[in-house]
C-alpha cells in the first residue's frame, strides 16, 4: 500500500499482523471508493489513490490542508457544522457534498463518515466516498419528467373536463402553470388559420406582451418549425441570432434576442397546426432538450383542443343561432328523458314563459305548472298519447304574462325511442302565436268590414275569365240587377248585355283580340231580372295569375241615372244655347233698331249745333245731344256687359294717342262740370312715349265711365285725372291711371259691392243720382281684360280715388300720317265719286246733309244691296259706304260681289262698312271679306270724315 504523507507526519502503526495489514493496503489501493482521513482540526492526513485519480489533484495539494480552505475557495461545497457534528458522535453519518475536480468539473460525492479519533490505527475522521453525480442528474431528470408529466396530466384533465366549454380557461391554465414551472415570465400560443394563410396569436400569459405580433407567416413557420427543426423542440438562447428567430418574428426579432425562448411546434402529422412557447426565464435554463420532449404531448393536447375549439365555436354559433332564432320566433324547445326525470329547456323557452331562474333544468312539477290549470289535463292527455302511441300532438292555450297581457301559445309534442337503451324521449316546442291570433282577428274584422262595404257599396266588384265567364261577383249585384251573385257566377257576361252593346263588343274583339288589355274603361247596358236595362260604367284591368292565365278584374258602377241626367243637361244646354242665341239676336236687333234712330237724333243734333243756332236754341240742342249720347252710352254698356259675360269681348292693339283720347272725354264733360262749378284737372306724364299700341275704344270706355261717375257723385270740389309712368320695359310701358274726386265717397262695407252688375252703394244713391249700376262692373271687367286689377280708396263724404295699371306695348318706329296737305285732301273728297248704300230714309237724309256740308258733289245713295250691285256694274266709284243690314241683298252679299268681280278697279274698291251691330259680331265677317274700314252707328261725323279722306289718299 502506497501512503502519501508529509514529512512531519508518521506512518501509523497497526496492531494486526503484517499479513493482514498488507491485505488491507492492497484492498485500499485497488478500491474504487475514495477514502480520506481528517484529523480533529479538519486537516487532511490521508487520501486514497482512487481519490487522487478521480479528483485529479496531487497528494501534496490536499495532504496537510484543512477542508475549510477548500470550502473558502469554493472547491468543496459543504456546511462546516457537519464536521463539528462528526466530532461529537460515534455514529456513522452520510455526508453528501459537491466538489470541484482539478479539471473544473463538479462532482457530487456521497460519503459515509465515522469518528475514529479513538482508534489508535486511524486517529481521525474517516470519509469513504463515491461519485454519485450521474445518479443525481438521472434522478433529477426523472423527477423533472415526473413533475412535467404530472403537470401535463393536470392540464389534460382540465381540457377533458372542459370538453366544449371553458376551453379558453384550459388554455390559459396550461400557459400559467407551465410558465410557473419553467419560471418564465411570458408565454404564448399561436394557431394556424383555417385557410392556412397566416398564424394568429390565440392566447398569451404574462406582462408586456403588446409587442408580440398578432399574425405570422404560415409559409415561413412551416419551413422553420417543420423542416429545419424536425426534432420538435426549439430552444433559442439570449442573443442568439440564428435565422429562425428572424424568420419567426420578422421586424420584431430584436425583442426576442433579449431573452431565451423555448418554442414547441404543434403538429398534426407533418402539418403545422400551431406552436407555443415560453420566454424571459427568471433562472438559468438548465434543461436538456431531450428532457423536454414530453412537451410535445402538451402540443398534442393543444392540437386536440384546437379541434374542440373549432367544434365549440361552431356549437356556440349554432346555439346562439338557435337561441336567437327561438327568441325572434317567440318560441322555445324542451325535452324529457325517462331516466333523468328532468325537463331540459332552451333559453327561448325560458324567455317565452318569463322564467327568472337561469337553471335550464326544470322538475316535471315546475314544468307542468307553466301550463294553465284549465288546459293542464288536456295537455297531459296529449303527453300520454304521444308516449304510448308515438303520435304527434299539437294544441293551443292561453297564458298571462307578467304585465297582465294574454299570450296565445301553440305547442307541438312528439317522441323518439332509443332501441339500444330501451328509452323513450319526449320533446317539443311552444310558439307565441299572439301576433298571428291578433292578425287573424284583424283579418276577420277586415273581412267583415270589407264584406259590409262591398255589400253596401254603390259599385259592383267583378272578375272575368278571358272568355268573359264570371268567376266572382260581389253580393251587392242583387240590389242593381236583381240577380243573386251565386247564381250569376259561372255564367258569361255576354248573356246579360244589350244586343247593341254585345254586337259592338264582339266586333271590337274581332278587330283586336287584346281589346280588354288596352281598354280600362268601358260602358255597356246590362239586363236586369225584370228584363229592363241599366247602364254601367266599368273600370278594370287585366291581371295575370301564377299559371299565366289572365283575369279581367274591376268594378262597375250603375250610371243609368247619371246618363239620364246627362241627357237632361244636354237638352238644358241646348235650350240655354238657344236662349242665349235668341238673347244675342234680340240684343243685336234691338241694338240695330235703337241705334238707327239714335243715329238720326245725334247726327241731326250735331248738324243743328253747327248751323249757328240762337243761344236759347243752342242750350236746348246741347241738352238734346247730351241726352242722346247718354242714352247711347247706356245701350253700349248693356251690349258690352252682355259680350263680357259671354266672353266675346277682346282687346285690340292699334296705335293710340292717350293724351288726346283722355282730353276728348274731359272736354265732353266740361259743360256738366261747369254747371256744378267743378274743376277737372288733367295730369299727363311727359315721359310717356307717343308711340304706343292700345285699344282706344276700351280705354276710352274705362275713362268715360269713371269720369262720368266722378262728375255724377261730386257736388263740389274737383275731379283729377292722372296718367303717370310706373315701369318702363323693353317691350312697352306700364302706366298708372288715377281718377280722384271729392264726392260723396263709398262706405267701406260697400266697396266690394259697387263692382257687381246693376248694383249701387244704396237705393238712395239710385234715387238721387240715377244710373243702372253697370258702369263700374264694366270698368272692372275691362281692366281685367288688360290683365290688371282696380284699386279703390274711399272715405265717406270726403271723396274716392280709383287707380289701376295698364301695360301698353310699343308701336313701330314710324307713324301713319296724312302725306298731303289737308286742303288738298278736301279737294279730293269734293271730287270723289261715292256710292252710299243705306235703307233707312232718316240715315239717308243725314248722310246727304253731311256730304253737302263736306262739299261732296258726286255721291249716289241707293236703298238696298241689289241696287248697289246694279250701280257698280254700270258706274265707276272711288269709295263704297255700305250698310251691312239691308233688304233684298244685304251688305255682306254686296262685299262678296265686289271682291269677286272680274274688273280690277271694282275688285279693289275701298269699302267702309256702316252697321248698328256690335263690332265683335261682324269682326270675323269683316276680316274674311276683306272690308277696308268700319264705322259704327250712330256714327261720329268727324270719324267718318277722316276715314273717307284716308282711304281716298290710298
Amino acid at each position: 500500500m502506497t501512503v502519501f504523507k508529509k514529512s512531519d507526519y508518521h506512518q501509523p502503526s497497526f496492531s494486526s499482523n503484517d499479513a493482514e495489514l498488507s491485505f488491507l493496503r492492497g484492498v485500499m489501493r485497488r478500491s474504487l471508493d475514495m477514502v480520506a482521513i481528517l484529523d480533529k482540526n479538519g486537516y487532511y492526513k490521508y487520501i486514497s489513490p482512487a481519490a487522487i485519480d478521480i479528483l485529479g489533484y496531487q497528494p501534496d495539494q490536499i495532504i496537510g490542508k484543512s477542508f475549510r480552505e477548500f470550502v473558502d475557495k469554493g472547491i468543496i461545497e459543504i456546511d462546516g457544522q457537519i464536521f463539528n457534528k462528526l466530532l461529537e458522535t460515534k455514529e456513522q453519518v452520510t455526508v453528501d457534498f459537491w466538489m470541484t475536480k482539478a479539471d473544473g468539473k463538479k462532482m457530487l460525492l456521497q460519503n459515509l463518515a465515522i469518528n475514529l479519533l479513538d482508534d489508535p490505527n486511524v486517529e481521525g475522521i474517516l470519509f469513504n466516498g463515491r461519485d454519485i453525480t450521474d445518479l443525481f442528474y438521472t434522478k433529477k431528470s426523472l423527477d423533472r419528467k415526473f413533475e412535467l408529466e404530472s403537470l401535463l396530466a393536470n392540464c389534460s384533465t382540465k381540457f377533458v373536463n372542459s370538453v366544449y366549454t371553458n376551453l379558453d380557461e384550459a388554455f390559459l391554465y396550461s400557459l400559467k402553470n407551465f410558465s410557473s414551472y419553467f419560471k418564465a415570465k411570458k408565454s404564448y400560443i399561436y394557431r394556424v388559420s383555417s385557410d392556412k394563410k397566416d398564424v394568429k396569436l390565440l392566447y398569451k400569459h404574462g406582462e408586456d406582451l403588446d409587442q408580440i405580433p398578432t399574425f405570422l407567416s404560415y409559409e415561413l413557420l412551416t419551413d422553420v418549425l417543420v423542416d429545419e427543426y424536425s426534432d420538435g423542440i426549439i430552444y433559442l438562447e439570449k442573443g442568439y441570432s440564428d435565422s429562425v428567430c428572424h424568420k419567426l418574428m420578422g421586424d420584431l426579432s430584436e425583442l426576442f434576442l433579449e431573452s431565451n425562448h423555448l418554442i414547441i411546434p404543434i403538429l398534426v402529422g407533418n402539418q403545422l397546426s400551431g406552436f407555443f412557447g415560453f420566454t424571459d426565464f427568471a433562472d438559468s435554463f438548465d434543461w436538456e432538450v431531450k428532457d423536454l420532449l414530453v412537451l410535445k404531448q402538451l402540443g398534442d393536447i393543444f392540437s386536440g383542443a384546437f379541434v374542440n375549439l373549432s367544434i365549440k365555436k361552431r356549437l356556440d354559433r349554432n346555439e346562439n343561432l338557435l337561441i336567437n332564432t327561438e327568441i325572434l320566433a317567440k318560441s322555445g324547445s324542451w325535452r324529457f328523458s325517462e331516466n333523468q326525470k328532468k325537463v331540459v329547456i332552451t333559453p327561448g323557452f325560458k324567455d317565452l314563459f318569463q322564467i327568472s331562474s337561469n337553471d335550464l333544468n326544470l322538475s316535471v312539477f315546475t314544468a307542468l305548472r307553466l301550463i294553465p290549470e284549465l288546459d293542464r289535463s288536456k295537455f297531459l292527455q296529449k303527453i300520454k298519447k304521444v308516449s304510448t302511441s308515438g303520435s304527434i300532438e299539437t294544441g293551443e292555450f292561453v297564458i298571462q304574462s307578467i304585465d297582465g297581457d294574454c299570450k296565445y301559445i301553440k305547442f307541438h309534442i312528439q317522441s323518439k325511442i332509443y332501441q339500444n337503451l330501451n328509452l323513450r324521449e319526449l320533446y317539443g316546442y311552444f310558439v307565441d302565436i299572439t301576433d298571428v291570433h291578433k292578425s287573424k282577428e284583424q283579418i276577420l274584422k277586415s273581412e267583415e268590414k270589407f264584406r259590409t262595404l262591398v255589400e253596401d257599396s254603390t259599385e259592383i266588384i267583378f272578375s272575368l275569365k278571358p272568355d268573359l265567364t264570371i268567376i266572382y261577383l260581389s253580393p251587392n249585384v242583387e240590389q242593381f240587377l236583381g240577380f243573386e251573385s251565386s247564381k250569376v257566377i259561372g255564367t258569361k257576361l255576354t248573356q246579360y248585355m244589350h244586343s247593341s252593346d254585345l254586337e259592338a263588343f264582339e266586333e271590337f274583339l274581332k278587330i283586336d283580340e287584346h281589346f280588354l288589355l288596352k281598354n280600362q274603361y268601358l260602358e255597356f247596358k246590362l239586363r236586369t231580372k225584370e228584363n229592363d236595362f241599366k247602364a254601367f260604367s266599368s273600370n278594370a284591368k287585366v291581371v295575370y295569375s301564377s299559371d299565366g292565365e289572365f283575369l279581367y278584374n274591376g268594378i262597375a258602377r250603375d250610371v243609368t241615372k247619371l246618363r239620364e241626367a246627362q241627357k237632361e243637361l244636354v237638352f238644358a244646354k241646348e235650350r240655354a244655347e238657344m236662349a242665349a242665341k235668341a238673347k244675342s239676336q234680340f240684343l243685336s236687333i234691338m241694338s240695330h233698331e235703337i241705334r238707327t234712330p239714335m243715329n238720326a237724333v245725334i247726327g241731326l243734333t250735331h248738324l243743328l249745333i253747327e248751323e249757328n243756332p240762337r243761344s236759347d236754341q243752342l242750350e236746348n240742342l246741347k241738352t238734346l245731344q247730351f241726352s242722346a249720347e247718354n242714352l247711347l252710352s247706356l245701350i253700349n254698356n248693356i251690349l258690352d256687359f252682355n259680350k263680357m259675360e259671354s266672353g266675346k269681348l277682346e282687346i285690340e292693339y292699334v296705335p293710340i294717342d292717350l293724351k288726346n283720347l283722355i282730353n276728348t272725354f274731359i272736354m265732353s264733360y266740361k259743360y256738366q262740370a261747369r254747371e256744378k262749378d267743378l274743376q277737372i284737372l288733367f295730369e299727363f306724364d311727359e315721359r310717356i312715349s307717343s308711340n304706343l299700341l292700345g285699344d282706344a275704344v276700351r280705354v276710352g270706355q274705362i275713362i268715360n265711365n269713371l269720369l262720368s261717375n266722378a262728375i255724377k257723385f261730386t257736388e263740389k270740389g274737383f275731379i283729377r285725372v292722372s296718367v303717370k309712368l310706373k315701369t318702363q320695359k323693353s317691350d312697352g310701358l306700364i302706366l298708372d291711371f288715377l281718377i280722384e274726386d271729392t264726392g260723396i265717397g263709398i262706405p267701406d262695407d260697400k266697396i266690394k259691392d259697387i263692382f257687381n252688375a246693376f248694383t249701387q252703394a244704396s237705393t238712395e244713391t239710385t234715387r238721387k243720382f240715377g244710373g243702372t249700376g253697370l258702369g263700374l262692373a264694366i270698368v272692372k271687367k275691362l281692366i281685367q281684360l288688360f290683365d290688371s286689377e282696380i284699386h279703390v280708396d274711399s272715405q265717406e263724404n270726403k271723396g274716392t280715388s280709383i287707380s289701376f295699371p295698364i301695360f301698353f306695348p310699343f308701336g313701330s318706329s314710324t307713324t301713319t300720317s296724312l302725306s298731303s296737305p289737308i286742303n288738298q285732301l278736301e279737294d279730293n273728297l269734293k271730287e270723289a265719286r261715292l256710292l252710299i248704300a243705306e235703307d233707312n230714309i232718316v240715315n239717308q237724309m243725314m248722310v246727304r246733309k253731311f256730304m253737302k256740308k263736306w262739299g261732296v258733289d258726286n255721291f249716289t245713295i241707293v236703298n238696298d244691296g241689289q241696287e248697289a250691285i246694279e250701280m257698280l256694274d254700270c258706274n265707276i266709284f272711288d269709295i263704297l259706304l255700305l250698310d251691312l243690314q239691308m233688304p233684298r241683298k244685304d251688305g255682306l252679299e254686296v262685299v262678296k260681289f265686289v271682291r269677286s268681280h272680274s274688273k280690277l278697279e271694282i275688285r279693289n274698291l275701298p269699302i267702309i262698312a256702316m252697321t248698328a251691330s256690335p263690332w265683335e259680331e261682324v269682326m270675323e265677317k269683316f276680316e274674311n271679306l276683306k272690308m277696308d274700314d268700319y264705322v259704327p252707328k250712330p256714327f261720329n261725323p268727324e270719324s267718318l270724315y277722316l276715314k273717307l279722306i284716308r282711304h281716298l289718299q290710298t
